[in-house]
């Protein structure tokens, strides 16, 4: 999976919000907003752009930032991947 370009990650209003640099990331039908965690996954992809990021390494990321088993992690990285593909803003 990775990130599209042109999306900017901003703090509002106690929120993480998934913002669209130009006119064709807008879609004013949906607001992507992130909990911290999925904030910190986002920064995370963001610093490996172009890389190919899989479920593993975002367990991995998840490992090393919070106290959360393996299997757990990478349920939820998953979910995360597929949810981001899902509204658009990562491929795989």
């Amino acid at each position: 999976m990775r990130i599209k370009k042109g999306f900017k990650l901003r703090p509002i209003g106690g929120e993480w919000m998934l913002l669209g640099e130009s006119a064709e990331q807008v879609n004013f039908d949906r607001m992507i907003t992130f909990n911290e965690t999925a904030a910190y996954l986002w920064k995370q992809c963001e610093k490996h752009k172009g890389e190919n990021i899989t479920a593993d390494i975002m367990a991995d990321w998840l490992c090393d930032e919070y106290d959360v088993t393996r299997t757990l992690a990478l349920e939820d990285a998953k979910l995360v991947i597929a949810d981001w593909i899902e509204v658009g803003i990562a491929v795989e």
